[in-house]
């Protein structure tokens, strides 16, 4: 089909996985975020699996895989990606008093805000 790679993936969670992706999205590195994540429970931590982790009120972290495209090859039928890294997600840390929840968005790599409410 015009317009969609067929993309291979080497390591992580997809590993041996060939799927499908519109050719503009087959960027240099591509994250493929873990289906589990942590969620705060009374007195626990919950591992919990599902579709997204943004449905669940009180997620505070996550895994995402990072994958680069790597050169293609003459006979090549797939673009293929390798995992470079695993990286942890946090949640931003900012209480939205309005709201009376935490901010939904993931914080900046290393930091505890995401970039609307970064810290100057």
């Amino acid at each position: 089909m015009r317009g969609i790679s067929n993309c291979k993936f080497i390591g992580g969670s997809q590993d041996g996985k060939i799927l499908e992706i519109i050719s503009l999205h087959c960027r240099k590195r591509l994250c493929i975020e873990s289906s589990t994540w942590f969620s705060k429970a009374k007195d626990a931590v919950k591992i919990v699996k599902g579709h997204s982790k943004y449905k669940d009120p009180d997620w505070f972290q996550s895994l995402c895989y990072v994958y680069e495209k790597q050169p293609k090859k003459k006979n090549d039928k797939f673009i293929v990606y390798q995992l470079i890294e695993t990286r942890n997600i946090h949640r931003c840390e900012k209480y939205l008093e309005n709201k009376q929840r935490m901010c939904l968005h993931e914080a900046q790599p290393g930091k505890k805000y995401c970039s609307t409410h970064k810290v100057s």
